[in-house]
């Protein structure tokens, strides 16, 4: 599942596809599309190293292959062979390389391939890549087309825990080396609202501190499992292949009390400890519910305000920011006024701000008109500050 559908992209020119990367897409695309050096990113486990590329090559119509070196061996970029040469007339027998399968598919329309994990990979693989890597050749003959953008990805080494080898200087300097950032409001953002299950991307919203987390200490070692973007979106893809109908979960159809327990069974397997916190923000949500908000307030008002503190409050409001209010009348609009009134000033200026930037103007009347009104003397400060 990806953010822009094969079908939407379908027929958009090179430039409307290039103006829907996002910033950080666009520098590594433009740094790959030089043919000069080769793009080297490293991060911390699971900040989407693999999944950028991939997302790249979407939405520019490129094919993408990622070669997993740590698990590859030489054969892997072909194998010796050998064949007739005549030269002035006489027949030699000549040492040369056959080709893989993946190159040869590879040239055949625009690609991105991928190497992966090339400072943990063994030393006879990284030379076995590095005619790939440096001169774009595999073997003696073979040359990939310039449309064939390379790129390559490593871990941290004693920063992120894992055993890393270093360059030499010779290869470093032929390296482009870009240290891959990832905040919690790029993930939401630009991949993990289309992607991931919304109760996750509510809690991480919620509590930015859990969306990378190396948690705690067990028997002396850092935990196994913690949360990174790719233990959530592992997490993710395991609620949602249970619960099944995954297109109305991620409308935010769901089951609250099915999800929680199972997470209660299997969440730590996937982000250890942090699984604790994940369960209690759940339970309040099933306390209670923009839904509450919305039909009861009244009922709902003293928990709110006395139990709930900003953040749970706040997420609150970022479930209304994903309502359609155009059906709401009544005592519903009532209820969501008196809900704003208890919010701090910030967060009220926010969602009100939201409404003039992300509602179509023809729709800017009905409930959406009525919450505006009712707070006149902020909405002049709104004006006032933009």
């Amino acid at each position: 599942m990806a953010k822009y559908s094969k079908e939407f992209l379908e027929g958009k020119s090179y430039e409307e596809r290039y103006a829907l990367l996002t910033k950080t897409e666009k520098r590594y695309f433009n740094m790959m599309k030089a043919i000069s050096g080769v793009l080297f990113l490293t991060s911390e486990p699971g900040k989407a190293k693999s999944s950028i590329g991939r997302n790249i090559a979407h939405i520019m119509g490129y094919g993408y292959k990622d070669v997993r070196l740590a698990t590859a061996d030489e054969t892997d970029f072909g194998l010796p062979k050998v064949k007739d040469v005549e030269i002035d007339g006489k027949v030699f027998d000549v040492h040369t390389m056959t080709v893989p399968e993946w190159a040869i598919k590879a040239n055949q329309r625009p690609t991105i391939i991928h190497f992966e994990e090339l400072n943990r990979c063994s030393l006879q693989v990284r030379n076995a890549c590095l005619g790939v890597l440096l001169e774009r050749i595999l073997g003696t003959e073979f040359k990939f087309n310039d449309n064939v953008l390379l790129m390559a990805s490593g871990d941290l080494g004693e920063m992120d825990g894992t055993d890393v080898d270093e360059f030499d200087r010779a290869l470093n300097n032929r390296l482009i080396h870009a240290k891959h950032e990832l905040d919690a409001k790029q993930w939401i953002d630009d991949f993990a609202n289309d992607n991931i299950h919304p109760l996750i991307v509510n809690f991480v919203n919620s509590n930015p501190d859990y969306y990378y987390r190396v948690t705690g200490k067990s028997n002396g070692d850092s935990e196994k499992a913690f949360p990174t973007p790719r233990t959530w979106h592992f997490l993710s893809d395991y609620i949602l292949s249970t619960l099944g109908n995954k297109e109305e979960q991620m409308k935010g159809n769901y089951d609250a009390e099915a999800i929680l327990e199972l997470l209660r069974d299997g969440a730590v397997c996937y982000i250890g400890s942090a699984s604790t916190k994940l369960i209690n923000y759940i339970e309040e949500t099933i306390r209670v519910s923009i839904d509450d908000v919305i039909d009861n307030f009244n009922k709902v008002k003293d928990i709110i305000t006395v139990d709930f503190k900003r953040a749970k409050r706040s997420e609150l409001l970022h479930q209304l920011s994903k309502r359609n209010l155009t059906s709401l009348k009544g005592k519903q609009i009532t209820n969501i006024i008196s809900f704003l009134n208890i919010l701090d000033e910030d967060e009220k200026a926010g969602y009100l701000t939201s409404i003039i930037d992300d509602v179509m103007e023809a729709e800017l009347k009905g409930a959406y008109n009525d919450i505006i009104r009712a707070f006149p003397e902020l909405m002049k400060k709104v004006g006032n500050l933009s």
